[in-house]
């Protein structure tokens, strides 16, 4: 009984030490989350927000989907060619397989293109002398780039693009051959005064 008892002693010791552990470091993260907040916060107290994009995220999530779909056609074709020689299934599979996964990469390609550098939100700030863009890659990433007000292009300086019915261009004086895309049916303007002063 003795030997049981000081056995137990020693085990509620040991656990009473890391239950004592772990609370520090429970401590210690929760102290280093109010400065990476603050930070944060005056990160984007400089700016005020005149545009979102609602359906940023899905896009984002298509720009992602290409890289798993190739992943999965890359293993696909040649572990259904090596099913094949084992006489698992048939030839047809093959082609049904490569059919699929060259198309599906042909047509996520294609519209990870048109989505590319298109707008999620924007920012002015407060002094009304720059604009915060953020975009998304090709790849789906989140882009961030602090520009002139007075470098934007206005919308109604632009001339007619054929893209106009999915997107605007939004320009640079700077740099004519680049352009964000900004769509204005179903994105959403918080403050118009600030829009249409900077963008349109």
């Amino acid at each position: 009984m003795l030997r049981l008892l000081t056995k137990l002693d020693k085990n509620i010791r040991i656990v009473s030490n890391f239950n004592n552990i772990s609370s520090l470091k429970i401590k210690e993260s929760n102290s280093n989350q109010p400065e990476i907040s603050n930070k944060r916060n005056n990160e984007n107290e400089d700016f005020t927000t005149i545009y979102k994009f609602p359906h940023i995220t899905a896009l984002s999530t298509l720009n992602k989907l290409k890289i798993y779909h190739t992943f999965v056609t890359i293993l696909g074709i040649p572990g259904s060619i090596i099913l094949n020689q084992a006489n698992l299934i048939q030839s047809d599979a093959i082609y049904i397989t490569s059919a699929i996964g060259i198309s599906g990469c042909l047509v996520l390609y294609s519209l990870s293109y048109l989505s590319k550098d298109f707008i999620g939100f924007l920012y002015v700030s407060k002094d009304f002398n720059q604009i915060k863009v953020s975009s998304i890659d090709y790849w789906g990433k989140r882009k961030d780039e602090i520009v002139d007000a007075q470098d934007i292009v206005p919308l109604s300086d632009l001339k007619f693009s054929v893209t106009d019915g999915m997107y605007f261009r939004l320009m640079r004086y700077s740099i004519p051959k680049k352009y964000w895309k900004i769509n204005t049916r179903y994105g959403v303007v918080l403050d118009k005064k600030k829009f249409e002063k900077f963008i349109q």
